[in-house]
Parts: structure tokens; sequence; C-alpha cells
């Protein structure tokens, strides 16, 4: 699976923008996230919650369209593309 990440987390992942992972045959969407996660340690703390879900400043697409957390349990493949970005406001 290719995971792309917006320019502030890439400090947590050897300054990278985007990795791939191996997701297996059946997985979901926070089980991507997770793997990741344990790649990657330092992002743990940065967008998972004490729950281990991810924290709401965080917007997640797969395949390019914004997807809700109700969706995250939705099964993948590993030639999904999966978007994590930081949530902007303004006012």
């Amino acid at each position: 699976m290719h995971i792309k990440l917006s320019g502030n987390l890439a400090r947590f992942i050897s300054y990278q923008r985007a990795l791939d992972i191996d997701v297996g045959c059946r997985n979901t969407v926070v089980g991507a996230i997770h793997k990741m996660v344990e790649q990657y340690p330092a992002l743990s703390e940065v967008i998972l919650d004490g729950q281990g879900n991810m924290k709401r400043n965080f917007h997640v697409s797969l395949n390019g369209e914004k997807i809700r957390v109700d969706e995250f349990y939705k099964e993948i493949i590993n030639d999904d593309q999966l978007d994590i970005f930081t949530a902007i406001a303004g006012g």
C-alpha cells in the first residue's frame, strides 16, 4: 500500500513524504495505519490518541476520497493509496 503524508509528518518517517507498506491480502485502513506506526513509532504519539485511534486533527483519504472514522474498517489491498494530512482550520 502506498501511503502519502503531509509535510509536517515527514520528519517522523526519516523526512519521506510517502512510503510503501505490505498490508497483506486482507486488511483495513486502521490496520494499515497501525502497521505504519509499528515501522515508525515516533508517529504514534502524533497521529494516534491514547486508545490507538486516529486523532481528530487529521484527514484520511483512500484512493483520493476522504473517508470518515466509521469507514476505517474498510478492506484494503496493496494497490490502494492512503493519504494522511493535517486538518487545517481557519477563521
